[in-house]
């Protein structure tokens, strides 16, 4: 198994009435349900902005993307400097464990 220490954050969490608890979402500057997937998430993200040093606005969070015919959604997704894809991430909960269905999911 891969451990990965991911750096400390302020995070915002809020539990709105009759809600989830939600997680304020820097990157797409929005309140997220907090799923154990999110989680991972936006802790990966703060592991690629603050130990990676890559720029937040070079990374983008579950969006469609367009390969030839077929449109998929990405969990993360980096872009270089001349704006094209660099690397996608794929998040799961830690309790998922990473078999072939979730190899080609990615």
């Amino acid at each position: 198994m891969i451990f990965i220490n991911y750096p400390p954050h302020q995070y915002k969490i809020r539990e709105p009435v009759l809600k989830k608890e939600e997680i304020w979402d820097d990157t797409r500057r929005q309140w997220v349900s907090l799923t154990p997937e999110e989680w991972v998430r936006q802790n990966f993200v703060q592991y690629l902005i603050q130990v990676c040093k890559y720029p937040g606005p070079y990374i983008a969070l579950e969006k469609k993307i367009q390969l030839g015919d077929v449109k998929k959604r990405f969990d993360i997704l980096v872009y270089n400097k001349a704006a094209k894809p660099w690397l996608m991430v794929e998040c799961k909960s830690k309790e998922v464990q990473i078999n072939k269905k979730v190899l080609n999911q990615l």
